[in-house]
């Protein structure tokens, strides 16, 4: 296990180097440069790291977390009453990467609130799932996932947005918001210029996006298995783009205001498809090739 911790004010770091039960925690706060990075490889691993560096003059958060095999986590359930969302980070110049590969694979929050906001999250095999809000300023968030029972959030609050989330095997999902406003958050009102690409390759495919303000955009591909996807995108300059290639298609998408266009192409197995476009500039583009298909598109001043 490797912790390398700079320009800390407050540094609590706990785990033991034995591979049987690798833990991290590490909480980095105060005016300077923060900068984690945990490397832990083999059996029960947990790293939980909390930054907080809200000076705007040194701006400077990063931290990194690889873990290879066994039963990774990054923040999650701690004992039997603590609860930990994992990374962290609130001020500066944000950035994260989580790498984990084998076995029980989560990545439970990564969060990140102000200034320019990278997040990278790549798991690998077996119980994937991941969880990201980025908040506010220059973000981006990238999630992928690739073997068995992936599940993906993105979130994103306020200014750049941008979102990519690829998962490629077994028991997938997706969801991406983009955020205007979420009962949970009180603070979520943003958007801004949102953009947002969902891929996701074989299995149970499902992926729900939602685009709420702002410069919206929006791709969803997903080709093989139980595919479904609904794109909500309500207010600006609206796209969106779905496109599956085989077994049980369906595609909903809803646009509500603003420069609307939506194209969904829907090539193999029992094809469903329906639009609903109200204001403005509508346009709506359907293709079904083969097998059950059906369409509707619907669209008001």
């Amino acid at each position: 296990m490797k912790m390398v911790i700079f320009g800390a004010v407050m540094l609590f770091s706990a785990g033991t180097i034995l591979a049987q039960s690798n833990a991290s925690y590490v909480n980095q706060y105060g005016i300077g440069s923060n900068t984690s990075d945990v490397d832990q490889t083999g059996l029960s691993n947990l790293a939980n790291v909390d930054q907080n560096n809200t000076n705007s003059i040194n701006l400077n958060n990063v931290s990194d977390i690889d873990q290879i095999g066994d039963y990774n986590r990054v923040g999650t359930l701690f004992g039997t009453v603590t609860y930990w969302d994992g990374m962290g980070q609130e001020g500066g110049n944000n950035y994260s990467d989580i790498d984990q590969f084998g076995n029980s694979n989560l990545a439970d929050r990564v969060s990140q609130r102000g200034l320019n906001n990278v997040s990278i999250v790549y798991q690998d095999g077996y119980k994937n799932y991941a969880d990201v809000v980025n908040w506010g300023d220059d973000n981006n968030v990238t999630i992928t996932q690739e073997g068995i029972r992936n599940i993906a959030y993105d979130w994103q609050v306020g200014s750049r947005n941008s979102s990519t989330t690829t998962q490629t095997g077994e028991n997938n999902s997706s969801v991406v918001n983009q955020m205007i406003r979420l009962g949970w958050y009180p603070e979520a009102y943003y958007s801004d210029d949102n953009i947002s690409t969902v891929d996701q390759m074989g299995n149970r495919n499902v992926s729900f996006l939602s685009q709420q303000g702002d410069w919206n955009t929006s791709d969803v591909d997903q080709n093989g298995d139980d595919n479904d996807s609904w794109t909500d995108q309500y207010g600006d300059f609206n796209v969106a783009d779905v496109e599956q290639d085989g077994d049980l298609n369906i595609s909903i998408i809803d646009q509500e205001g603003d420069s609307n266009l939506a194209d969904t192409d829907q090539d193999g197995n029992s094809n469903q498809s329906y639009v609903d476009q109200t204001g403005f500039s509508h346009d709506a583009y359907t293709t079904q090739a083969g097998n059950s298909n059906f369409s509707t598109i619907s669209q008001f001043d």
